[in-house]
């Protein structure tokens, strides 16, 4: 007969670990859903619902008159974040706030999006709303790139732009301190971390307390916000489809002609007691403002404000600076008629070549875009849209299978011209 020994402790430990942590994970599972509809019932939605296409943004306008004003909130943020700004702008003009994809009340989109595809997104959700262009963009962190985005897919619509502590394309190049981005980072693992722990409630759990309302706002407005800002969806948007491609196609937008531009920069940084983190960030933050100084210069009319009361959250923080901002671009409207777009040096078309994704491979045309497929490949479309762009506009003789790349798009002269087509 042969022996067999019984379970050893460590065994016997794995297995009542692994038990734990499944109930764990379905007791966490259980508490997300559950405080997730007690938001939604809390927080009724403000504003309506516009599909665009199987799925629904959020919007919610107030005032009346042209040019519309739309506000783009930072990552992560909802649009209801521009509470203490909009009020103020709709005494004057017709101002508009939406929820990007998986933010605020609107639906997920079905993967991670860049700056690009939240661009055409908005442009979607515009025109279903019957919303006419043109449009004067207000952009916060991540919505500066978003306002950038939109004006070099649509430049006739745009006529004018006011960037709010915006997103920069070097940040994570030029600075090293915060939470400036990490080259070495991988993506994909924190953002399989992010929608599991999302997923059981970690992040609603251990978030730290907000704190007092900024001030102007009341607590209400204040709780709705945060909440918002919490949940499992927002928080992934969060997460930019590549990091490194999103700082490529920023790069490769160009400049914005002679629309005109005011680009506000908070004076304030982190208060740290040690001396040496302290001069860290000092230096940080002149190294960040030289780079806003450069936003302004990529219009001609553009104008950069140091914003000395205030940090990141000028929105919050100073909303004065920004409802300001947004009246002077739109007052210029009203004397100087919207800017017409520049587009005869289109960086953006013309010196780019394209990679779209093929079912096992990479389909690249060996031709200069044509905008529709550089619209296309820079939007993240799906594959059978990508095909039937390239085969459109290129034909069967002109394209070919290559091997897998992994980049969505290539500009000539950048870090991966090695690719190019010939």
């Amino acid at each position: 007969m042969r022996f067999i020994s019984p379970p050893s402790r460590t065994r016997r430990l794995v297995k009542r670990t692994s038990i734990a942590l499944l109930l764990l994970a379905l007791s966490g599972a259980a508490y997300e859903q559950v405080r997730s509809l007690e938001d939604r019932n809390r927080f009724p939605q403000i504003g309506r619902s516009i599909d665009i296409g199987g799925r629904s943004l959020n919007i919610y306008c107030s005032g009346e008159g042209n040019p519309t004003v739309v506000l783009l909130s930072g990552g992560g943020l909802p649009g209801y974040s521009w509470i203490l700004v909009q009020p103020e702008v709709g005494r004057v003009t017709r101002a508009c706030w939406y929820d990007r994809a998986g933010e605020g009340w609107s639906d997920p989109a079905s993967d991670t999006q860049s700056s690009f595809s939240t661009a055409n997104d908005l442009n979607k959700l515009l025109h279903a709303a019957h919303i006419t262009p043109p449009y004067v963009l207000a952009g916060h962190s991540a919505g500066g790139f978003e306002a950038r985005a939109f004006y070099r897919l649509y430049p006739n619509e745009v006529a004018g732009m006011v960037l709010v502590e915006a997103s920069h394309e070097d940040y994570g190049a030029r600075i090293h301190v915060g939470n400036a981005w990490c080259p070495g980072c991988p993506r994909r693992p924190a953002l399989f971390l992010a929608r599991v722990l999302g997923a059981i409630g970690l992040f609603r759990l251990f978030a730290s307390q907000p704190g007092p309302p900024p001030e102007g706002m009341n607590p209400q407005d204040w709780a709705t916000i945060v909440s918002l800002q919490r949940q499992h969806q927002a928080i992934l948007a969060g997460f930019p489809q590549d990091a490194r491609a999103n700082e490529e196609q920023m790069r490769a937008a160009g400049h914005l002609g002679t629309v005109p531009l005011v680009v506000l920069t908070g004076a304030k940084t982190f208060a740290v007691s040690d001396p040496h983190a302290a001069q860290e960030f000092a230096e940080a933050q002149r190294t960040w403002i030289e780079l806003q100084a450069g936003l302004a210069r990529l219009s001609t009319r553009g104008r950069h404000v140091v914003v000395e009361r205030s940090g990141h959250m000028i929105p919050y923080e100073a909303p004065e600076a920004v409802v300001a901002a947004v009246l002077d671009i739109v007052a210029d409207v009203h004397r100087n008629g919207p800017a017409k777009a520049d587009t005869t040096d289109d960086v953006f078309v013309r010196r780019l070549r394209c990679v779209g994704r093929a079912d096992r491979g990479h389909l690249e045309v060996r031709r200069t875009c044509a905008s529709a497929l550089a619209i296309s490949g820079w939007l993240g479309s799906s594959r059978r849209d990508l095909r039937k762009a390239a085969s459109a506009l290129a034909g069967s003789p002109t394209a070919r299978h290559v091997r897998p790349n992994p980049f969505n798009a290539i500009v000539e002269g950048g870090p991966a011209s090695s690719a190019r087509s010939k």
